[in-house]
């Protein structure tokens, strides 16, 4: 893993230093694809739907961006989208060449949520726009309905989750160098000066909330992997600072509240037996977030607990799901951004009960629900970081369109098969 955090480090840097070149961010695309699925081969692994996984990991950074280096909404044809789609394909085919595809009830339910969002998108004002957000939807429920013929040994689910935190630490990395930049008068990707000298940081993504979200998601997977103390230490510290120099609260504040439910959990499961732990544990806890609350308010001119403006939006939200509460009013963002001369709310589930209506929000909230049961069945630690990306979502809109939700959400639950016995040769150990 080390040799492709290298690899990922120098290529995220590079996308950085080119993006405003549309020719040189292009061919870098096209080189950094041909480049990996090199290093794939000569890992030597036999599982195209492995290869194709790595792939939709190592491509979510980028997928803000279209492969011709113009902005995703202008033309939403990214490598994650043409990953995903190949991924399909290649299920389906292995499927019907065995005369078998395999569906669960969570491949049912996300089967009747895939029927069920074109209402909202003929819904929409705009269509094009409303076919925007059911793509970005599609891509979550077909990779749901097709889990069940994805299943890998514990060495291989091990694999995709350290791509993951590698993947997460190498952008991490990058992000650190071009906030440096910034401060010194070098602008490069996504960042902006606001008010009070904030010195947002937002590598390719569209927006700083869900950055900094994502550069938290893999904390827990660190903490609760094999790898080397001083290694967690290095990562999870290297996470930390980016998802802060990225100056919005959500990873941040995202990761307190859940690492608070974690002891929470912990000290009514040992109050007994680890007393002492506990207290130490509770006492750094509040410590470390003191400190990372004092250290953003640094950063930023607002209030820490300030809303940004949310909870007005909440409330304009509220009093629009009234005119339509059953179907809701659509996936037209651009319509409601321009009616209230606000952004969407910044709340999944406020949001999905405005464009989708009571029956959307029940059908998503069952399927999260038993998304849960699957990962925690898989590996009850895990189930931290979903718990993690779903606080997170009380923050930010579209989480179904943040790509690593979507990617990490389905990785965590798929299948493990044959935990041992398994003769495959993979660089598993440590970033």
């Amino acid at each position: 893993m080390k040799k492709i955090f290298i690899y990922l480090f120098i290529y995220y840097s590079i996308f950085l230093f080119t993006v405003e070149s549309i020719a040189i961010f292009s061919l870098v695309n096209v080189i950094f694809v041909l480049h990996m699925f090199w290093v794939f081969k000569t890992l030597k692994i036999d599982d195209h739907c492995l290869i194709l996984f790595s792939f939709l990991i190592i491509s979510i950074p980028l997928s803000f961006k279209s492969i011709l280096g113009i902005p995703y909404g202008e033309l939403p044809l990214s490598w994650y989208n043409i990953f995903w789609g190949i991924l399909i394909a290649v299920a389906l085919l292995k499927g019907m060449t065995k005369g078998e595809i395999f569906v669960n009830k969570l491949g049912i339910l996300a089967f009747v949520l895939l029927i069920y969002i074109f209402i909202p998108m003929f819904n929409s004002l705009s269509i094009m726009e409303g076919i925007k957000q059911t793509l970005n939807y599609s891509i979550f429920l077909s990779l749901l309905m097709l889990k069940p013929n994805f299943k890998f040994s514990f060495q291989k689910y091990n694999f995709l989750i350290q791509m993951y935190t590698t993947m997460t630490a190498a952008v991490a990395g990058v992000v650190i160098i071009q906030a440096i930049l910034f401060r010194l008068g070098i602008q490069l990707g996504n960042v902006i000066l606001f008010g009070g000298e904030r010195y947002a940081t937002g590598y390719l993504f569209g927006d700083f909330s869900f950055l900094s979200l994502f550069l938290v998601s893999p904390i827990f997977l660190m903490i609760f992997s094999d790898n080397k103390k001083y290694l967690k230490v290095i990562v999870i510290g290297i996470l930390l600072i980016a998802s802060f120099l990225t100056t919005a609260r959500t990873g941040i504040v995202s990761l307190g509240v859940c690492v608070a439910l974690y002891f929470v959990v912990f000290t009514l499961k040992n109050i007994i037996k680890k007393t002492p732990i506990i207290i130490f544990g509770w006492g750094a806890g509040i410590f470390l977030s003191v400190m990372f609350l004092g250290l953003l308010k640094l950063v930023r001119e607002e209030g820490l607990f300030s809303g940004s403006g949310r909870f007005e939006g909440y409330k304009i939200a509220l009093m629009e799901i009234m005119n339509n509460p059953i179907l809701g009013n659509g996936f037209d963002l651009d319509w409601y951004t321009t009616k209230f001369n606000t952004t969407i709310p910044h709340n999944i589930f406020i949001q999905i009960l405005l464009q989708g209506g009571i029956i959307f929000l029940t059908l998503i909230l069952v399927l999260l629900i038993v998304l849960f049961r699957e990962i925690l069945k898989n590996n009850v630690k895990n189930i931290w970081s979903y718990i993690l990306m779903i606080i997170g979502a009380q923050f930010i809109p579209d989480l179904f369109d943040s790509r690593f939700f979507v990617v990490l959400a389905v990785i965590l639950s798929i299948s493990i098969v044959a935990k041992f016995n398994d003769n495959s040769k993979l660089p598993i150990k440590g970033i």
